[in-house]
This record gives structure tokens, C-alpha cells and sequence, in this order.
């Protein structure tokens, strides 16, 4: 299999956020080595088939030269799906790359999601044990004064309490 030197490769522009991973046709033309138009028409043909769905792809456009041209962004399963017709001079190197790419970028988005959640769990958690030192506290407060007019059952006031609240 013919590879491509890491110079000479085309930097991939494949976008990813909030977990949505998009490429655009322009880039899938430069690394498969066809030109734009050509991997335009198979894209046509693909979402008018219904192999490539309308969620999975977005026209778009961009300017060159002052010219308005159109292209696709296609999210993952839209490529995934577009990858085999693609075809081009690298077609097998240009699947490997962007592939590649994708699951590398999806690694990186959900691990990213990973810390997130995480941090957002421990604001929570620092939330709750805040919350619960302060009704503690207040129950702490209660006892006493239950005691200091002599209850008899003043320790026994923070289980009723707690109980229904399910702290």
C-alpha cells in the first residue's frame, strides 16, 4: 500500500464540539486526491438516495477567488456512510486518516465530557454536604434547646427529623 510521508499530508479539518464531529467535502476531496466536484456529485447522489440523510449532512457554502461555491459538512455517520464511494487516488489511505481522525477526535470530546461531569459532580456533591452541615447544624441547635428546657427525649429529635428527609 502506497503511504504518504507525514509532510506531505493535507492537515484534516475535522471540527468537534459539544460531541458533534463535522468534515467538510473540501476536505474529503483533498485527502482523497478528487476533485470537489466530483466528491459534490457523489454526495448529491447519496443524500437523494437516502443513503446519507439530512442530519447527517448540511449544505454549506464558502468563498474563493470572491466566488460563492457550495460544499457539505457531513457529521460522522454521514461520512462513514460516504467513505466507500468516495474512491480517488488515496482513497485507502484517505479512509484511514480520516477515520483515524474521527475516533481520535471522538476520544478527545468524550473525555473531555468525562472531566465535566466529573467537576460538575463534585459541585454537586460539595453542594449536598453543605446543604446537610447546615441542617445538621440547625438540628444540633434544636437538641440544645430541647435539652435546656428539659426534654428528656432531645437526642433522640435528630432520627425524626432526618428520617423524613432522607438526607
Amino acid at each position: 500500500m502506497k503511504t504518504t510521508s507525514s509532510k506531505n499530508l493535507t492537515p484534516l479539518i475535522i471540527h468537534g464540539t459539544n460531541r458533534h464531529i463535522t468534515i467538510d467535502s473540501r476536505s474529503i476531496a483533498e485527502v482523497f486526491e478528487r476533485p470537489h466536484k466530483n466528491v459534490l456529485q457523489t454526495l448529491d447522489s447519496l443524500i437523494e438516495d437516502g443513503i446519507i440523510s439530512r442530519l447527517e449532512s448540511m449544505l454549506s457554502d464558502y468563498v474563493k477567488r470572491g466566488k460563492t461555491y457550495r460544499c457539505y459538512e457531513l457529521n460522522e455517520a454521514g461520512f462513514l456512510k460516504a467513505m466507500p464511494f468516495i474512491g480517488g487516488k488515496q482513497s485507502k489511505e484517505g479512509q484511514k486518516r480520516l477515520v483515524d481522525e474521527f475516533l481520535s477526535l471522538r476520544q478527545r470530546l468524550d473525555k473531555q465530557s468525562k472531566v465535566r461531569e466529573s467537576q460538575a459532580f463534585q459541585m454537586v456533591r460539595l453542594s449536598g454536604k453543605d446543604a446537610r452541615k447546615l441542617l445538621t447544624d440547625e438540628i444540633q441547635t434544636f437538641i440544645d434547646y430541647a435539652k435546656s428546657n428539659g426534654s428528656n427525649n432531645a437526642k433522640m429529635y435528630y432520627i425524626s427529623i432526618k428520617q423524613p428527609s432522607n438526607y
